[in-house]
């Protein structure tokens, strides 16, 4: 659906989503209505108008759901990134039979939360898979990643050498993104990590990207 609306759309209901009023976004809702009608997508249009009535009980759930964890953490998108990675690594290591380690780097903010919820997704005695929608899963009772701590940065060099491939993939998707062209050695990086966001058979990366960036990356890769 973003891709179907002005920017000023999405901003304002962001705004009323951070703002939590009912009112303002069933306002933006409808608004969006509007112009999805004069899209003729109607029945996605119908489909968010019958949803402003549950808006003040949704918005009044959620902010409860935030109070779930320490230090608002839920407020941010670090934890469902974090359940989907540890979800991501329990899969390969099914898949393979291979059993992981996770170490994460220092947080003040996170780390109560994370190693609550690690415990909560891994320690379930029996094992559960439950599909979404999107064709992802959610897995309980971890078999394959084993332990998860965290450690600082300055000491432990798995976690240096990940923020400097995070640093160069940044750069490269930006030089993507933009048009831009990129030389050889980030060009065979690229080639060796990128695919993994395309892989169909089964995900071994995940990303918030859209169809159309894809596009481009797979592009880049194949044309350069």
């Amino acid at each position: 659906m973003y891709n179907l609306l002005p920017d000023e759309y999405l901003s304002e209901f962001i705004l009323s989503y951070n703002e939590a009023s009912s009112t303002r976004m069933g306002t933006c809702i409808v608004n969006i209505c509007n112009f999805l009608d004069s899209m003729n997508q109607k029945d996605l249009s119908e489909k968010l108008r019958g949803g402003i009535k549950y808006l003040e009980d949704n918005l009044e759930s959620e902010k409860k759901s935030h109070e779930s964890l320490p230090n608002k953490t839920m407020m941010s998108l670090n934890v469902p990134t974090y359940i989907a990675y540890i979800n991501l690594l329990e899969k390969v290591g099914r898949r393979v039979n291979g059993s992981f380690t996770l170490i994460h780097d220092k947080t003040k903010q996170f780390e109560e939360s994370y190693h609550e919820l690690f415990s909560l997704y891994s320690s379930v005695s029996k094992n559960y898979e439950f599909p979404l929608t999107d064709g992802n899963s959610i897995l309980l009772g971890f078999n394959q990643l084993k332990k998860f701590s965290f450690a600082d940065s300055k000491e432990n060099e798995w976690i240096q050498a990940s923020d400097i491939l995070a640093s160069v993939l940044g750069r490269v998707l930006k030089t993507i993104y933009h048009n831009e062209s990129f030389n050889e050695e980030l060009f065979n990086l690229a080639k060796s990590v990128l695919p993994l966001l395309l892989v169909k058979e089964m995900k071994l990366a995940e990303s918030i990207c859209s169809d159309k960036m894809r596009t481009k990356i797979f592009r880049a890769m194949v044309y350069k």
